[in-house]
């Protein structure tokens, strides 16, 4: 997961339990305003910014951390995943999200930058996520980062009840 504040921007990935994903909120609260162990695989980078006028941020008190005194503006959480296509490894982009008042300065550029260079630094075959179709920003954003949207591709899904049908008739 790379979480992006005012004052660093972490990378890391740690395998972590299933149960820690149902409480992403949890996580990002607990875990990424937590001091880090920093990895030889995935050392910390560091960003400083310098604003012309000042961010108004009403809800700063609810994502500073009293360690480090910043103030998380977002996040990106991805995993590795394997491309049989590519016979390569890759990242999976599974959420992205920068603060609302943090939006159009360039942090979620410099989110998903942090995770394209940690798969061309580690020789994956690609990063990959997916967009809603009425979120026109966000397509406008990918496309202008060079993602290519793969219009041919539909997203399937099992999950609730359809996933535990399958499973019983399955069995």
């Amino acid at each position: 997961m790379v979480v992006l504040s005012l004052s660093r921007l972490h990378l890391q990935y740690k395998p972590r339990p299933m149960q820690c994903v149902w409480r992403v909120s949890w996580l990002f609260r607990q875990h990424m305003l937590s001091p880090h162990p920093t990895s030889s695989i995935f050392p910390p980078i560091s960003k400083s910014f310098n604003f012309d006028l000042p961010i108004s941020d009403p809800e700063s008190h609810l994502f500073k951390s009293s360690e480090t005194d910043s103030i998380v503006a977002g996040f990106v959480l991805f995993f590795p995943n394997y491309s049989t296509f590519l016979a390569k490894p890759g990242f999976y982009i599974e959420d992205l999200f920068v603060r609302e008042c943090y939006r159009s300065k360039g942090f979620g550029k410099m989110l998903v930058a942090a995770v394209a260079a940690q798969a061309a630094k580690m020789g994956y075959g690609r990063v990959e996520w997916v967009v809603l179709d009425w979120n026109v920003k966000a397509i406008k954003f990918y496309e202008e980062m060079g993602a290519q949207i793969m219009k041919d591709w539909k997203i399937c899904r099992l999950s609730g009840h359809a996933l535990q049908a399958y499973y019983a008739n399955a069995a």
